[in-house]
């Protein structure tokens, strides 16, 4: 039942993905004398429930600063429970990042990011915290979804490989920009 939802769930994805892809062509690319094309809101979000609950929220603000480069700020939230132990995990992961974007060939671009990140857990009777700072680069692409809004994806190293790293290396980021 479980592999079933898995299964529906990334198809109504790749249809999104596909349908937003097709709405992004038939609509006129950037719009570079608006206002909306100088200043985006966006980042990125997830929710899962059962037995590893996991909600993750990560909004973004950036600013055109010219139409190749684009410097944002951006904050984040995840909170993760887990029930496979007895008594349960739970911790919170939470911070602020300041990025930098350099577009070439129109739609693809480079990415530069410090991110200052707690990760707070309570297990075991115990209260754990632990602060690192994260500089990542790699490279990424856009589909522009109408005249001023996009989502991408992006490819980032953990440049830091002396440091405790949270997840894998490398690792994707998908998210959304809409112009304001």
């Amino acid at each position: 039942m479980i592999r079933l939802a898995y299964k529906i769930t990334f198809l109504i994805l790749v249809f999104i993905c596909i349908s937003t892809t097709v709405s992004g062509q038939v609509f006129s690319q950037k719009n570079s004398d608006s206002f909306g094309s100088k200043y985006f809101v966006g980042g990125n979000f997830g929710l899962s429930f059962g037995t590893i609950t996991n909600i993750y929220l990560a909004p973004e603000f950036a600013y055109a600063v010219t139409e190749n480069f684009h410097a944002g700020i951006g904050i984040s939230y995840q909170f993760t429970r887990d029930l496979r132990y007895n008594p349960f995990i739970d911790y919170s992961v939470y911070g602020g990042k300041l990025f930098g974007r350099y577009f070439f060939l129109e739609n693809f671009f480079l990415q530069a990011e410090y991110e200052r990140l707690i990760y707070d857990a309570n297990y075991s009777n115990s209260n754990n915290k632990m602060q690192f700072d994260g500089i990542y680069g790699g490279v990424g692409y856009r589909q522009w979804m109408g005249d001023t809004s996009f989502y991408y994806i992006a490819l980032l190293f953990d440049l830091n490989d002396d440091q405790f790293i949270f997840g894998i290396n490398p690792f994707f980021r998908a998210g959304f920009a809409i112009g304001l």
